[in-house]
């Protein structure tokens, strides 16, 4: 799934999101993959809701609880505008 498709996803579910296309930065991972077979396999688990239906529930609760988990009062921690400059997404990113 690329992150094109989760965007045009939660823009057909909601609303618009502001975004901009560039340069790969550093830090950005190159690519990433999951598998859910462990957590099948010890918990049980599966995914069972689609991404339309993800970006959905997302929406609903964010739009309920905007500053998330924070108790009241409790500014929110300011949105990071760039990816780390280091560590294992880096380096991994440079030497595959």
């Amino acid at each position: 799934m690329r992150a094109e498709e989760v965007i045009r996803t939660f823009e057909a579910v909601r609303r618009t999101i502001p975004y901009e296309i560039g340069k790969r930065r550093t830090g950005d991972v190159a690519v990433c993959y999951a598998d859910p077979t462990l957590a099948k396999e010890s918990m049980g688990w599966k995914a069972t809701r689609s991404l339309t239906q993800t970006c959905a529930d997302h929406w609903h609760w964010q739009s309920k609880d905007p500053d998330g988990y924070l108790p009241p009062g409790v500014p929110p921690p300011p949105i990071a505008r760039s990816a780390p400059t280091g560590g294992y997404a880096r380096d991994h990113a440079a030497n595959g």
